[in-house]
């Protein structure tokens, strides 16, 4: 059986999976499917996908929106990366929205220099995480790694040629967006926004979940 991978991107507003078959050494797109929550639950939306693709078991990404996350920048005056997993906790029960011992972070050198180092830290609620990954698994999804939605895209898109050092990637959805800010070639802020894509582009899907029409694209 060729080898198999399925990627599930988790919104609030939209979800989106892909299901991708190694052949030789290219990747080829097998199923696809996306589901509007809309007034609907987002686990149903996940189920929807699920089926949509046909994916049943295997290996499997996942990827939740960026709106489930909190957000901060340091500067440290050094670069190691032992002393900045030494430091950094500290310096998240200072700058965390909530309680530390209720988070659970990493992070991602925003930049460094010679003697110094930014670095882009993300958080999410441990209970939020562990109800995600229980439903996850129910539906035979068990990621070993969880990532945050915009990251991957602009990621992959930096990797590519003639891309610039510097430049914004926005992962609009149907009423969220995740805006990527690329400094010298590394994430270096994220930011969740909210706006109405659905209401006002006139954001919709088509029945099959493969296209997304845009009816006033004028107005994005």
């Amino acid at each position: 059986m060729a080898h198999t991978v399925f990627a599930l991107d988790i919104h609030d507003d939209l979800v989106t999976g892909v299901l991708v078959r190694q052949e030789a050494k290219s990747l080829v797109v097998a199923a696809c499917g996306s589901a509007d929550v809309g007034l609907q639950s987002v686990e149903t939306a996940v189920t929807e996908v699920i089926a949509r693709v046909g994916y049943t078991e295997g290996e499997c990404r996942v990827a939740l929106g960026a709106e489930h996350f909190y957000y901060r920048n340091f500067n440290f005056p050094f670069t190691d990366a032992r002393k900045i997993n030494k430091i950094l906790p500290g310096e998240l029960v200072e700058n965390a929205p909530v309680e530390a011992d209720r988070i659970v972070f990493d992070y991602l050198f925003a930049g460094t220099k010679e003697r110094e180092a930014g670095i882009i830290t993300a958080m999410a609620e441990k209970a939020y995480l562990a109800e995600q990954l229980q439903f996850l698994q129910g539906q035979s999804c068990d990621p070993e790694i969880i990532g945050i939605s915009g990251t991957f895209g602009a990621t992959a898109i930096s990797g590519l040629a003639e891309v610039p050092e510097e430049y914004w990637y926005l992962d609009v959805g149907f009423r969220r967006a995740v805006l990527v800010v690329i400094l010298v070639g590394k994430i270096a802020v994220m930011r969740p926004l909210v706006f109405d894509t659905a209401l006002q582009a006139g954001f919709g899907l088509t029945e099959d979940g493969h296209e997304i029409s845009v009816l006033h694209p004028e107005n994005l």
